[in-house]
């Protein structure tokens, strides 16, 4: 990791859901090309973090800064959601029932201004990455569980993007579907170099993948073991 940069600054964020918070003080950094893994319990705060690095969460107080520019400041949006260069993938894939593959990617590329020449170039690399070349005309309706979440990974490369927020992305799969997915994840990550902030409440789901763990609980963050018992991968551990 040669650029000293964090991809991802997180200081003093804290968010409150009514009258409880979610977490007060929480500071994180995640540097470039590393894959983070958060675990914790459901309603721990994990996606309203996750929302909040994306722009579509306002923080109570605090500052994010993506890749050295302060891209939020407390309640304030420096930078808006668009323009942050993050790819999302939400758990299940959150497809529209009613575009086809091909219309979904080419509903992102224009969203993010790509010229309409480049469409058809893009949309044919993304398809690639994620094994799904001649899936442009299939609808969400038509795919199985596997196939509609490297969809939803290809949507959320559409921008090539350099921070990557992964929801529970392996939820709904099977243990099969989701080694597959995870090795084309690394894979991605190895060949277009972003960096993963990966949230869950199963700590074993990517421990073999990732570089560091994190546990969310009472609004603080704590290191934990990669290797130990509280983070026992499924698979042996790939270094």
């Amino acid at each position: 990791m040669t650029n000293s940069t964090p991809v991802l600054r997180i200081e003093g964020a804290a968010l409150a859901f009514g009258s409880q918070p979610l977490f007060t003080g929480l500071n994180l950094e995640l540097a470039p090309a590393e894959h983070l893994l958060m675990v914790g319990r459901s309603g721990c705060g994990k996606t309203s973090l996750l929302r909040a690095i994306a722009g579509l969460q306002r923080l109570d107080a605090g500052r994010i800064s993506l890749h050295g520019s302060l891209a939020t400041d407390a309640g304030t949006l420096a930078i808006s959601p668009e323009r942050r260069g993050i790819g999302y993938l939400f758990q299940g894939g959150a497809l529209w029932p009613h575009l086809t593959v091909e219309g979904t990617l080419r509903f992102c590329l224009k969203c993010g201004r790509v010229p309409r020449k480049e469409h058809q170039g893009r949309i044919a690399e993304l398809l690639e990455w994620v094994e799904l070349s001649g899936f442009e005309k299939r609808r969400p309706g038509s795919l199985s569980g596997g196939e509609a979440q490297r969809v939803g990974l290809a949507r959320a490369l559409c921008m090539r993007p350099k921070l990557m927020l992964l929801d529970e992305p392996l939820g709904p799969l099977d243990a099969e579907l989701r080694y597959s997915l995870l090795d084309r994840l690394e894979s991605l990550r190895d060949q277009l170099g972003f960096a993963t902030l990966h949230v869950t409440h199963d700590p074993r789901e990517a421990a073999r993948i990732a570089h560091r763990a994190l546990r969310l609980e009472g609004g603080v963050l704590q290191p934990l073991d990669l290797e130990g018992s509280e983070l026992s991968p499924l698979q042996p551990a790939i270094r």
